[in-house]
């Protein structure tokens, strides 16, 4: 075999998915195995199976893990998908148009949603049997350019697709948005809204060098859309912001972990050092970002990855798995008992060292487990 061959083979088989069953590694009910070497998917595109038995990510088209043996499906034609979803009725991507496409089962492909514009998809969830996407569009003008998000509710039965709301900005030359203020990032991330679609908070930016702001908006957002005078409850330097499952809380991360009350938008500062969306468990009851899992009622915090502002994760539908991207691949995480995570590390007088193993120089635990301040503090 040639030199050219031979280093051509080698680098095919350095970027290829991991053919066999994860290796798990660590003990005391907490363990890690990374599942693909390939380059970390992007933010929102990868997630579970409701059966979390299977992941779906995007690297360079769409890939299916199953858990068990490791195996890994491949779909061709799919370079396009920037998102990717899954509910009962199976895998959903979506990309450039917005375009939204259903894989069911049988292994047939259903067009959802297809504007054959030049929107592009943020974020794809589900929410009481529907489908909701959040896109954004950029039109560019001789006098600047003008950002509109938007939300749309789709059938998920093939059915027809109704947009909720839109929000827009005027970005002149220069970049600072007409009228002068704030208003939304087209680079930062997508309207983050809570469970009834009564508040939404926002990943802002003030004019050019300022650095990005959340804020969480009052009144009602309805199809009409945003309340006329929003007016800000809380701001603050963020890089990433989610709602807890129950809707009750907010997280945004900045300087700092903000955790955000939704009726009164009152907040408490956990000192976190991280940046990205964080990733709420199913239950509300811990979320992870950047590398560090907090349990949300005894305020604990375990460094499971090196701190790497690249780090996305999303949980299984039971809590019991949660999916980690980072540069050097995808890795999954493994609770035992299905309990509280980090509360139960914190039981522990520290946390096991992995293994290295198979060349997997990351896998390792940092031994400090830190304790935060309270969020909700005993009443007087």
């Amino acid at each position: 075999m040639g030199r050219l061959p031979l280093l051509l083979a080698l680098f095919v088989a350095a970027c290829a998915p991991l053919a066999h069953p994860p290796r798990w590694q660590g003990r005391a009910g907490v363990q890690v195995a990374r599942i693909a070497r390939a380059s970390s998917p992007p933010q929102g595109a990868f997630c579970f199976s409701p059966a979390g038995d299977r992941l779906a990510y995007l690297d360079h088209g769409l890939h299916v893990v199953t858990l068990a043996s490791g195996d890994h499906q491949g779909f061709a034609h799919t370079d396009w998908a920037r998102v990717v979803a899954w509910d009962n009725n199976g895998l959903i991507v979506a990309g450039e148009g917005p375009r939204v496409v259903r894989r069911t089962g049988d292994g047939r492909w259903t067009e959802l949603l297809n504007d054959g514009g030049t929107g592009l998809p943020d974020a794809l969830f589900g929410d009481r049997g529907d489908l909701l996407l959040v896109s954004h569009r950029v039109t560019r003008y001789t006098f600047g350019r003008e950002v509109v998000w938007s939300v749309t509710r789709i059938d998920p039965r093939g059915g027809a697709a109704a947009p909720l709301f839109e929000a827009s900005a005027v970005y002149l030359p220069g970049g600072q948005p007409e009228g002068g203020g704030p208003a939304l990032d087209p680079l930062g991330a997508s309207p983050a809204l809570s469970t009834d679609g009564r508040l939404a908070l926002l990943l802002r930016h003030l004019p050019p060098a300022a650095p990005a702001y959340a804020e969480l908006l009052t009144g009602a957002v309805t199809k009409e859309g945003w309340p006329a005078a929003p007016r800000a409850k809380w701001r603050a330097p963020a890089c990433g912001v989610t709602w807890a499952p129950d809707g009750r809380l907010a997280a945004a991360v900045g300087d700092g972990l903000h955790l955000l009350a939704a009726e009164d938008g009152d907040e408490v500062v956990l000192p976190l050092a991280a940046c990205g969306p964080p990733a709420w468990s199913p239950s509300g009851a811990a979320l992870f970002v950047g590398g560090s899992l907090i349990d949300v009622e005894t305020q604990v915090a375990v460094d499971l990855f090196s701190p790497d502002p690249a780090t996305a994760a999303t949980w299984s539908t039971e809590g019991r798995l949660l999916a980690v991207a980072r540069p050097d691949g995808l890795w999954l995480v493994r609770f035992k008992d299905g309990a509280s995570p980090a509360s139960g590390a914190a039981q522990r007088q520290r946390l096991d060292r992995l293994h290295r193993d198979g060349g997997i120089d990351d896998a390792t635990y940092d031994e400090r487990v830190r304790r935060l301040p309270p969020v909700f503090p005993a009443s007087p």
